[in-house]
């Protein structure tokens, strides 16, 4: 596979290209007030996501020399950073004092929660700024990119997932570098930790309105083929979501399974078309030939879901941890916790430091922040919500979520190895059919 292929695969970049370029010259947006959380991650053990949960995926490979491929500017960071093979014994103190002096922190995020952490974060260390760019996945990305090829070091925390990205090319190519906080190693499993750390499992979930529907009008996923929900599905395109490609993809890897549940769905075997690989292709087929709405955001998704008084509202797809506007009395819609052949896939959240940040000591302490290890776990507090599932042993899944050994008996989690090794083809493939339309 070429290289040239690969960056295809890796979300378009080349058709982003000026959209992350206006983000990477946008002002840092101003951290505004938002709902708080109605519940705060709570302390009493319960069982830890088990190793089996996640898929083996690619790792840098291991060198004689971990300083091999370095420029002399990254080893010098590095060293001062004491990050990589500098890595030391992490003092707290020291690395609060010295993050207070930097006196700033650029977070590059792909969720839209990142306002409240950076607000959080602000009034727990006085004196330090942050600025916190909501870019979405594909943007926070690609601008992590285009500024280690420009030698443009701006940003200090990558904060988003699509792992057959981030773990086959920011981080074998060191763009970005794993930091776990020392205070946190006995309570995340060892597979949250390495080769990254892990903030949180996310779910990508279908949705409903439970206004107009007392129970999920939808049963499988091969019912979002079906004629009755033509142009009625709403869903971000994977050219503006890294997650949902890697689904999609994973629909593919699971080919099998599809299979069967297409048999549950129309009570006969399926029959490929000439062009389909296997169930999965066909899968990605069928839905597009239903007519798809693609919207631009996973918020609009929901609202567009679950606002009240409609009288034929659309099924969507989208973050589970939507469901937060739910709890708050915002919206009305349930999520599809039962379909055939699963009720959700799973997709990793990632917590690291960019290379040559401006700003490393900060970094090192918002990412503890982030994964809720100090004041009372606020800086954790907006990912303490139904669909996202914490990496930390000492929280218990927030209230009004199914128990993680119970979503996780029937879901899928994305293999950031098959994700890469696939992507270019299931991309031209998706291209290809919507072409056709």
């Amino acid at each position: 596979m070429s290289h040239q292929n690969r960056l295809v695969y890796q979300l378009a970049a080349a058709l982003l290209l000026v959209a992350m370029t206006v983000a990477a010259c946008a002002p840092a947006p101003t951290p505004t007030a938002a709902p708080q959380p109605t519940a705060k991650p709570a302390a009493q053990p319960t069982a830890a996501p088990q190793a089996t949960a996640v898929p083996p995926t690619a790792t840098p490979k291991p060198t004689e020399d971990p300083l091999k491929g370095l420029t002399d500017a990254q080893k010098k960071w590095l060293q001062a950073a004491e990050l990589g093979p500098f890595a030391k014994e992490q003092d707290w103190k020291a690395i609060e004092e010295a993050a207070k002096k930097e006196g700033k922190v650029v977070v590059y995020s792909a969720s839209s929660r990142i306002p409240d952490v950076a607000k959080s974060f602000e009034a727990a260390y006085p004196g330090i700024k942050v600025e916190a760019y909501d870019l979405g996945t594909v943007d926070t990305i690609n601008k992590v990119r285009e500024e280690a090829k420009a030698g443009a070091h701006v940003g200090d925390v990558f904060f988003a997932g699509d792992p057959a990205t981030v773990l086959n090319e920011l981080l074998p190519k060191h763009m970005i570098w794993n930091f776990v906080p020392s205070t946190l190693t006995s309570v995340i499993p060892k597979e949250f930790q390495e080769p990254l750390l892990v903030q949180r499992l996310g779910t990508r979930a279908l949705m409903y309105n439970s206004e107009v529907y007392k129970e999920s009008p939808i049963k499988n996923w091969w019912d979002l083929t079906k004629p009755e929900w033509k142009g009625k599905v709403q869903i971000k395109d994977i050219f503006e979501s890294g997650e949902n490609l890697n689904m999609f993809i994973t629909f593919i890897q699971h080919s099998d399974e599809m299979a069967r549940a297409y048999k549950d769905a129309f009570g006969k075997d399926l029959v490929l078309d000439s062009d389909c690989p296997n169930a999965g292709y066909q899968f990605m087929k069928d839905f597009l030939e239903n007519d798809p709405v693609f919207v631009g955001s996973d918020g609009d998704i929901a609202k567009n879901v679950g606002t009240k008084g409609q009288k034929e509202p659309p099924i969507g797809e989208a973050d589970g941890a939507k469901y937060r506007d739910v709890v708050a009395g915002k919206l009305f819609f349930n999520l599809v916790t039962d379909a055939k052949p699963v009720a959700v896939v799973f997709y990793q959240t990632y917590l690291a430091i960019i290379d040559q940040a401006p700003h490393p000591n900060a970094a090192k302490l918002m990412i503890r922040w982030m994964m809720g290890d100090e004041k009372g776990g606020q800086g954790y507090a907006p990912f303490y919500v139904p669909g996202d599932y914490p990496t930390r042993t000492d929280m218990t899944p927030p209230p009004g979520a199914p128990p993680y050994a119970e979503l996780k008996a029937k879901s899928w989690v994305i293999d950031g190895v098959y994700c890469y090794q696939n992507g270019p083809k299931a991309l031209d493939f998706w291209v290809a059919h919507q072409r056709k339309k």
